[in-house]
Order: structure tokens, then C-alpha cells, then sequence
């Protein structure tokens, strides 16, 4: 009997790793990806889904343009690249790269906040795969305007030393979470978000670790 997913776990992060004691894992997901826990945006990638037949039965799976799209950001989870997950892509492009609509891809990356991200992937595939990504797809990406959460995650993406960078990231990462749509405000407040990322049980130790974590410069490493 597998426990019941905290109601923390499913409003601050997109997925649950339960854990066997022969160290067998169940990866279990309510949201496509970590960068937009919204709802709306994971009805979407299902509405654009496509059906494939395995045995007796028939399963829904991503379209090949939102899968690559969720393999080169999922390969950019926590700011570092998971190789298997660009292998993932790759092999996507291999196999449909001729057929892909770029424009929903990049049109993903707008609607969740992660052109960035995708930049980075397209970069990485480019430097470290040798795989071409169309010029006009790039092009598209850098003229799209870029949203407030972006911004926080750039200014937080600078350096350790910048004054309130732990502060951007934090709220960047909070404006992510779960929500009923793209423009509405998260469910969780943002106090009780930072007890949750942070551990902490009582309010009364919530200024100190604000000016602990926040307001007092630490090194990336130390993070």
C-alpha cells in the first residue's frame, strides 16, 4: 500500500518518488514538469496528445513535439543537464525532427516560463551533440518577450554574490507552483512555502532563516 502523497509535496513540487526497500522506485507525477505546476498547462499537453497501441491496449502518450519540449526542459531540471534526458531528445529529433512544428514548441516555452531553458537545451544539444536546431525556432525564441518569472530566474542564474539573489530564485520557483491556471496566484501561501522548502515547523524561526538564507550572501555550492 503506497502512503498518500503529502498535501505540501503536491502544491510546492510536480512529482513523488516512492521508494521500495529492495531500492525499487515508483516516479509518480501530478504535473508535466517542475518550471509550471499549473493545471491548465498540463490539459493542454493532453488535449494535444496522440494514441499509440501497446498489446492489447491503447494509451494516450505526449505529441512528438511536446515530448522533445519536455525533454529539453526536464534535461534542465535544477539549472543542470541530466544527459539521458538530451539523448532523450535527440532520439526524438532523429526519428520526427523532419516533421516537428516548431511553433508549438516554442509556443510551450512561452506559455510555462521556460524560454530560457529551452534556449539552453537547444544550445546544449547544438554544442554537445552536434545536432542542428532550425534557425527561424531560435529566432522565434529570442523575440519572445520574457515573463516576470524569467526575469527572477536570470537575476538569480547571475551570480552568488548578487544582493537578493536567493530572493528571485525563491520566488521565482514559488510562482511556479500549483494553480488552477496560468494567471491566477498560487494555492499555497508564499510564508507557508518557505516553512515547506526550508523544514521548518514553527513561525517563530521563520525571520531568522529569512536573514539567514536570504539577506546573507552564500556561495552556489553551498546551496
Amino acid at each position: 500500500t503506497l502512503e498518500k502523497v503529502p498535501q505540501e509535496n503536491q502544491l510546492a513540487y510536480h512529482a513523488y518518488h516512492y521508494r521500495g526497500p529492495a531500492g525499487s522506485v515508483i516516479d509518480l507525477h501530478w504535473h508535466a514538469t517542475f518550471f509550471w505546476r499549473r493545471t491548465d498547462f498540463d490539459q493542454a499537453l493532453w488535449t494535444n496528445s496522440v494514441t499509440v497501441q501497446i498489446g492489447n491496449l491503447t494509451l494516450n502518450v505526449l505529441s512528438p513535439e511536446d515530448m522533445f519540449f519536455h525533454a529539453c526542459i526536464h534535461g534542465n531540471y535544477a539549472l543542470g543537464y541530466e544527459w539521458h534526458w538530451m539523448l532523450d531528445a535527440a532520439l526524438i529529433l532523429g526519428k520526427c525532427g523532419g516533421h516537428l512544428h516548431w511553433d508549438r514548441i516554442c509556443e510551450l516555452a512561452e506559455q510555462s516560463r521556460t524560454i530560457l531553458v529551452l534556449q539552453k537545451a537547444f544550445a546544449y544539444l547544438e554544442t554537445h551533440l552536434d545536432i542542428e536546431i532550425p534557425q527561424e525556432s531560435k529566432a522565434l525564441l529570442a523575440r519572445s518577450r520574457l515573463a516576470i518569472t524569467e526575469r527572477f530566474d536570470a537575476y538569480a542564474q547571475r551570480s552568488a554574490w548578487v544582493p537578493g539573489r536567493r530572493l528571485a530564485a525563491l520566488l521565482s520557483s514559488y510562482w511556479r507552483t500549483s494553480g488552477p491556471d496560468s494567471g491566477s496566484a498560487p494555492v499555497m501561501p508564499f510564508i507557508d512555502y518557505l516553512r515547506f522548502r526550508w523544514g521548518l515547523s514553527e513561525s517563530s524561526s521563520l525571520m531568522a532563516s529569512i536573514l539567514r538564507r536570504i539577506v546573507k550572501p552564500v556561495p552556489v555550492a553551498n546551496e
